[in-house]
């Protein structure tokens, strides 16, 4: 994969990593619940998702989960943007 993004960056490209979560089915709100279900879960989640981007050099991460289960909602936040530095590096965050 480090070898896809490296030669997408020599070509000017962006490489963005996307994590897809998709609750359509009951096994798939089972696997919502225990990635998103406790404060520890998403802690771990955002860590390992953290260390793909920075050990792959990707230049960020799109979360695609959906539906988010009816009961994880008030416990999931928006995206919200980035700080000015990061901004400057060319780095953005959105929400959908």
């Amino acid at each position: 994969m480090t070898g896809v993004i490296n030669a997408a960056h020599a070509n000017g490209a962006r490489v963005v990593l996307t994590v897809q979560s998709f609750a359509w089915s009951s096994t798939g709100v089972a696997r919502q619940k225990a990635l998103l279900g406790s404060a520890a879960h998403r802690a771990n989640l955002a860590r390992q998702i953290a260390a793909a981007v920075r050990d792959r050099g990707a230049d960020g991460v799109n979360l695609d989960f959906e539906p988010i289960v009816v009961d994880l909602r008030r416990r999931v936040h928006r995206a919200r943007p980035l700080g000015p530095r990061r901004a400057q590096q060319g780095r953005t965050a959105a929400t959908s």
